[in-house]
Order: C-alpha cells, then sequence, then structure tokens
C-alpha cells in the first residue's frame, strides 16, 4: 500500500524530532545493574505489571541474564527503554516453554510460511527477545530503534530469526510499522498483561521495510547512533 503525502511527511518529522536517540549494549556491571533497575521501575512502579515486592534489591533479575546481550535505548542521557537478547543455551529460551511453544515444532495452525522458515533453522540461529520495554510515551521511537539494533545484530552474528512475546499494544504497532511479526501461539497471561508469542524472521523484515516503508529503512541502515559498533 502507497504511503499518502501525510504519512511522509509524519515519517520526515520523526527522524528530525528524535535526533538525539542513541542506542548501545550495556557491557559493563555498572551499565546491566542501570537497565536492571529501570526495568523494576517500569514493570513494578509505572505499569504495575510486576509485584515490587518480589524484587527487594529493586533490579530485575533471573537465570537468563547470564546468557543474554543487554541494549539500552538513551535520549541525551536518559534510559528511554531496552531489550534484552537472549542466546540459546542449557537453559532453553525463557518463555518456550510457559507458552506452550516448539520453536523447532510449532503447530499446524501456524502460517504454514513461517513454520516452514522455522523449522529450517537450528536453535542457535534463533534468539529471544524479552524486557522489551519503554517509557509509555516513546513506543513508536523505541520500536523502530529496537528493529535497528536487532537488525545489526542479527547480521553480524548470523541470527536469522526472533522469538518474542509481546502484548497486544506492540503487536499493533509492529503491525502499523510494517515489522512482521507472526503469531505462533495461543495468547497467555504473561508478565502482567496478555501477550503473542510471535516470531519474526530478520529476511522478512528487511523485505517490508524496504517495500513499504523506505524512509525507516533508510534509518534502520544508518548506524551513526549506535555506540560502540
Amino acid at each position: 500500500m502507497k504511503k499518502t503525502q501525510d504519512s511522509l511527511k509524519k515519517e520526515s518529522s520523526f527522524f528530525q524530532r528524535d535526533k538525539k536517540i542513541s542506542t548501545k549494549f550495556a557491557k559493563t556491571e555498572e551499565e546491566i545493574t542501570k537497565f536492571q533497575r529501570f526495568l523494576f521501575r517500569t514493570y513494578c512502579e509505572e505499569l504495575g505489571w510486576l509485584n515490587r515486592d518480589d524484587y527487594p534489591e529493586r533490579v530485575i533479575i533471573d537465570k537468563y541474564d547470564a546468557k543474554s546481550s543487554f541494549v539500552v535505548v538513551f535520549s541525551d542521557s536518559e534510559i528511554i527503554g531496552g531489550m534484552r537478547l537472549v542466546n540459546n543455551s542449557e537453559f532453553g529460551f525463557p518463555h518456550e516453554k510457559e507458552m506452550g511453544i516448539d520453536l523447532m515444532n510449532l503447530g499446524k495452525d501456524v502460517d504454514p510460511g513461517i513454520r516452514e522458515k522455522m523449522s529450517g533453522l537450528n536453535k542457535d540461529e534463533i534468539i529471544e527477545i524479552t524486557r522489551f520495554i519503554g517509557k509509555k510515551a516513546s513506543g513508536r521511537v523505541l520500536t523502530i530503534e529496537l528493529a535497528k539494533i536487532w537488525h545489526w545484530y542479527s547480521s553480524h552474528r548470523s541470527v536469522k530469526a526472533c522469538f518474542m512475546v509481546v502484548d497486544m499494544r506492540l503487536f499493533l504497532l509492529c503491525e502499523k510499522l510494517f515489522i512482521p511479526l507472526k503469531p505462533i501461539g495461543i495468547p497467555r497471561w504473561c508478565e502482567g498483561s496478555w501477550a503473542i508469542p510471535c516470531a519474526l524472521i530478520l529476511e522478512d523484515m528487511t523485505s517490508s521495510l524496504k517495500q513499504k516503508s523506505p524512509g525507516v529503512w533508510k534509518y534502520i541502515m544508518n548506524d551513526a547512533n549506535l555506540q560502540d559498533k
């Protein structure tokens, strides 16, 4: 579907308005802890999705952190969001069993195209994106920024697909932004909201954005605001 003149203007204004957005991997213990504290404030205090009494240290941590990379998005020096990229390990993926899914053998009710692509991968070519969260007012900015980092991370690490469990708001936002999340299971209550298990194939995202949102694709391909490249 072709963009209207108004939508092209909105897309252009997005990139001009948010020039001070930057993205980096949290590498030091201090940087990771800052992001874990941001998660506590967002999940427990702002959204109320998790019980703050379960996290007396005011940080959100689990066993998968040691097998993960953390991406943090800043507006100037303020953290506005981020995500955790969980690699395949002896622990498996955090939400695969919880959502009743076998990524290597998806159910017959899943779109045949996505089922075939996922079955042709091994688990080392898949990551799970978790802790995909940000300030309420930054949803569109954050989603495009994290699509950028996922593109560059996947391209350099031979990752071909990601598994995500997303709430309905994020699912609809990705659809609006032409980021082709594909449902691979039934919605379930997860971490404080109803969530949809989805897969995203890197080549599908590339094709979709090139064709339907060239301005966003051009922005993703410009790595000038990615720190520690």
